[in-house]
């Protein structure tokens, strides 16, 4: 994904180094994928890099409980 793929909706800065945000897709990746689709993201800020993790709803696909 590139950035301008997606925009940032809203962040979560739990400290300096963590945070959670929310995307949304600029365009659609697939029919599955249209834009406006909201993302998950998680990061952490390391010396030299971000690490992100990205989260993506897939219909059908349920959290265990």
């Amino acid at each position: 994904m590139d950035f301008h793929q997606a925009s940032l909706l809203e962040t979560n800065v739990t400290n300096v180094k963590t945070g959670k945000a929310a995307l949304g897709l600029n365009e659609a990746f697939s029919s599955a994928s249209a834009a406006g689709t909201p993302l998950e993201t998680e990061f952490q800020l390391e010396a030299d890099r971000v690490l992100t993790l990205l989260t993506y709803p897939v219909a059908g696909n349920k959290k265990p409980t």
